[in-house]
């Protein structure tokens, strides 16, 4: 096969290396012990990091369900950074804000045949939160194939709610797309959306624009939004023609946004 080329910095790398030798050479070291000393540093160095590649794409069952039939069933997250799940004490508190919100007489249940997007899904854990809690149908979008088959699958199946789920592995870009002009493919409009992100790799802004413009929100439809305190900014109090901002609530170092979708005139939240 052809030769990679080497960057300015392994060209570098390589003549320092030249360099070091010619001199131990000079000293008299023996040339076979260089070569040896060489392999076995070059060994230690690909250990290291296939090692920490694995770290990264490693998992753990360190996430609980809060409430609801699934309450207390652990479910697996991955070690790396990239997924960053919304651990359970904020879940529990944002599943509880929205169920004020829609004056659910059950703090645990959702109203009948109510159905969940869940955006960014990585781990999973609000669509299956939102099951849990009596949600009929949840869609799961995530585009990293690791997460969906290591993780979100996974957790899928341990808690044997296959028939309820649907898993998308694309980005949320690519589905909102698809679904430009009709919701049918989805099965309909969503009543709940969850949209949390990744904080600092998506235009908050430009994503919630179109999801305003999307026919997978309805009037009724409630859409939670996690976000970092730099991008508080982005959290307008109306986005598109729909989106209206009702609550904003910060817990700890993750903040909660909940909007309705029914372009409704609202005095803003103290």
């Amino acid at each position: 096969g052809e030769q990679a080329e080497l960057s300015p910095g392994q060209i570098k790398a390589a003549a320092k290396k030249e360099e070091d030798t010619a001199r131990m050479l000079k000293m008299g070291v023996p040339e076979s012990l260089l070569r040896q000393l060489e392999q076995e540093k070059d060994a230690v160095d690909k250990f290291n990091v296939r090692r920490s590649a694995e770290n990264a794409r490693r998992t753990h069952k360190r996430l609980t369900i809060v409430a609801g039939s699934l309450a207390r069933r652990k479910i697996l997250s991955p070690s790396g950074l990239d997924t960053r799940p919304m651990m359970g004490m904020v879940r529990g508190a944002t599943f509880d804000m929205i169920m004020s919100l829609i004056g659910s007489r059950s703090n645990t249940v959702f109203p009948p045949q109510s159905r969940w997007l869940d955006l960014f899904a990585g781990t999973g854990a609000i669509g299956i939160e939102a099951i849990s809690r009596g949600c009929e149908q949840a869609h799961f979008v995530e585009m990293d194939p690791w997460v969906t088959g290591n993780v979100l699958q996974k957790n899928i199946d341990t808690l044997g709610v296959q028939t309820q789920t649907n898993v998308h592995t694309t980005k949320v870009e690519t589905f909102l797309a698809q679904h430009k002009n009709t919701a049918r493919a989805a099965g309909g409009a969503f009543d709940f959306v969850s949209f949390c992100p990744p904080y600092y790799k998506v235009s908050y802004p430009e994503l919630l624009e179109e999801l305003d413009s999307s026919p997978l929100i309805a009037e009724h439809t409630v859409v939670l939004v996690e976000y970092a305190r730099s991008q508080k900014p982005e959290i307008l109090a109306s986005i598109g023609k729909r989106l209206r901002r009702v609550r904003d609530r910060r817990y700890g170092r993750t903040y909660v946004a909940v909007y309705v979708c029914d372009g409704r005139e609202l005095p803003d939240e103290e």
